[in-house]
């Protein structure tokens, strides 16, 4: 499809993207800062008008509806991936250790959750 003509399927699911993110992150902080489940019952606890089940809900809709979008996203612009991820596979020699870094701190992040080392 020609710039300005038509629709942008492309332009659509970049912006839902973005909107469903912003919704999870904010979503992800009201969860974050909500009593347990029994205390925000009890109390009748909200933040911006909702309730803590209806957070939860929120959040797992706008999780399902990012991976789709994701996928969508990925599909549609998978040349541009795949050539992108050829161009890295080249010069990845030379990040090294950025490479490793950022393994060691998913792991240490995945550990930190799995465990409950921290109040998350």
């Amino acid at each position: 499809m020609t710039k300005g003509s038509g629709w942008n399927w492309r332009s659509v699911i970049s912006f839902s993207l973005l909107f469903s993110a912003v919704v999870l992150i904010l979503s992800g902080i009201a969860l974050l800062i909500a009593p347990s489940g029994r205390i925000a019952r009890e109390t009748g606890w909200q933040i911006l008008g909702f309730d803590k089940e209806r957070w939860e809900s929120i959040h797992d809709l706008f999780g399902f509806v990012f991976i789709f979008l994701t996928l969508i996203h990925l599909w549609l612009n998978y040349k541009a991936l795949l050539a992108y991820l050829r161009d890295r596979a080249r010069n990845v020699y030379r990040l090294r250790a950025e490479l490793l870094t950022a393994l060691l701190l998913s792991g240490v992040v995945f550990l930190v959750a799995a465990l409950r080392l921290l109040p998350l």
